[in-house]
């Protein structure tokens, strides 16, 4: 996915105009237009890095960089205390099926 796309669609989960992204960022939302519709691609790296904490997602996350293991991070950050013990609790329980568990010879 596209970086201006993965702006948009962060930006409607929360439920922001592009307004109220722009001003949390100190920027113009012409900038903000220009991001999610792709004219710019040269982000300074302090713009992604607050997005990302605006958003809570990784840096990497908006630039369509992320794998598996940003994204269980970046959802994982999310959590409160309680959430982040049942999803230990789950992938502690995920580990017991065996359907589940990668052969030895995957580990490797």
């Amino acid at each position: 996915m596209e970086m201006g796309q993965i702006i948009w669609e962060l930006r409607k989960q929360n439920h922001m105009t592009q307004e109220e992204l722009a001003s949390k960022l100190g920027l113009q939302k012409s900038a903000i237009a220009k991001y999610e519709n792709g004219r710019v691609t040269n982000m300074k790296r302090s713009v992604i890095q607050e997005m990302a904490k605006i958003f809570h997602v990784s840096p990497a996350h908006l630039l369509g960089f992320e794998d598996t293991t940003s994204r269980l991070y970046t959802y994982y950050k999310m959590l409160n205390e309680a959430g982040k013990q049942k999803a230990l609790e789950t992938l502690q329980d995920l580990t017991e099926i065996q359907k589940y568990v990668r052969s030895t010879a995957e580990n490797e």
